[in-house]
């Protein structure tokens, strides 16, 4: 049985369009396939904490749910039941906004190349006045968080742009002069380039298809091997900081010589520090770079012996990062309780 409104309770034409659905609830308009990561329409949580925004997503829910049961009260189509309609698109367009906000900073962070919970020993690594750059531009890199995962896990690692394999791996040092000489014409450059080397081709997460073709060119992490960085501007991160990054893979020693010499990057005696706590040949990747012994004497600030500044803030880095997926697994296993 269909319920009849009454005439003079259905929509009258002649009243205004903002009493009923209309450009009072408004709605993105789409341009293209590619959604832009900046934009009024999604800008209105942008100022909320990530614990405000978890916070608002469940008063929004909540809020949604009773204007949603409220409004199947009404059956005939009268000023309430279009009031009623338009807060319920209203909550919901302030959900989608939320929703926006949250899927854009999952998609996308800025990396801290230096990582902040190694920012006391910053100092000790990389020399004096490292630790006030933790939080500036120099130590900043914006990367889709599946990039940012793989490049803290030693998948991936972000080099110079420049040849640094040997031309025949079994005869490694045939080369090696050839191969300082690009390295240290790369340093004089005022604009630095980079690229991306994977370090685990084969692990699962490199192969697997995690990305749109459409939206990115890509499929996986495995397509970025040898791809070259591409900046908007002139500006670049710190090359220190990159170098921080990429001691935590696991072939240091691969990773090491890819950088060619070690001097203007990180301490002497923290790379001493750090191959003689690993078991890596040491010598062979402090003199790689094949400068005099003294010729960075005011980066080294004169000390030769193994400094562990390197190795403790990386072990405190993994115990923390251990902690936070074992605090991860319990929340999970929580809620699956629940």
């Amino acid at each position: 049985m269909t319920n009849a409104t009454p005439n003079d309770e259905r929509p009258s034409m002649d009243k205004p369009l903002t009493n009923y659905p209309s450009s009072d609830i408004s709605v993105l308009k789409r341009s293209s396939n590619k959604r832009k990561a900046s934009q009024s329409w999604d800008r209105k949580f942008s100022t909320f904490t990530d614990d405000e925004l978890a916070n608002k997503r469940t008063e929004l829910g909540k809020q949604l749910s009773d204007a949603t049961k409220e409004h199947k009260r009404y059956v005939s189509m009268d000023s309430q039941y279009w009031d009623r309609y338009i807060e319920v698109a209203r909550l919901r367009q302030e959900q989608a906004q939320l929703e926006s906000q949250l899927g854009l900073r999952k998609s996308s962070s800025s990396d801290d190349m230096s990582c902040w919970k190694q920012g006391a020993w910053m100092n000790e690594i990389f020399g004096a006045g490292a630790r006030e750059e933790l939080f500036a531009p120099e130590n900043g890199l914006f990367l889709h968080v599946t990039i940012e995962k793989a490049l803290e896990k030693g998948k991936i690692a972000i080099v110079p742009d420049i040849d640094m394999e040997p031309a025949n791996p079994m005869m490694p040092n045939e080369d090696l002069r050839e191969r300082q000489d690009r390295m240290k014409h790369w340093e004089q450059q005022e604009i630095k380039d980079y690229k991306v080397i994977v370090i685990l081709k084969n692990h699962k997460d490199v192969t697997k298809s995690v990305f749109n073709p459409e939206h990115y060119g890509i499929e996986n992490l495995a397509s970025l091997d040898g791809r070259k960085l591409v900046f908007l501007t002139d500006f670049r991160p710190r090359a220190p900081w990159n170098n921080d990054v990429n001691y935590q893979h696991e072939e240091v020693r691969k990773c090491t010589r890819y950088w060619g010499t070690r001097s203007r990057y990180v301490k002497r005696n923290q790379l001493l520090g750090f191959v003689e706590e690993m078991g890596h040949d040491v010598e062979s990747i402090l003199d790689d770079g094949g400068e005099s012994e003294h010729e960075y004497d005011d980066h080294e600030q004169g000390s030769d012996e193994p400094g562990l500044e390197l190795v403790e803030a990386l072990v405190q880095g993994a115990i923390t990062s251990s902690m936070k997926c074992g605090e991860a697994k319990e929340e999970e296993e929580e809620t699956n309780n629940d």
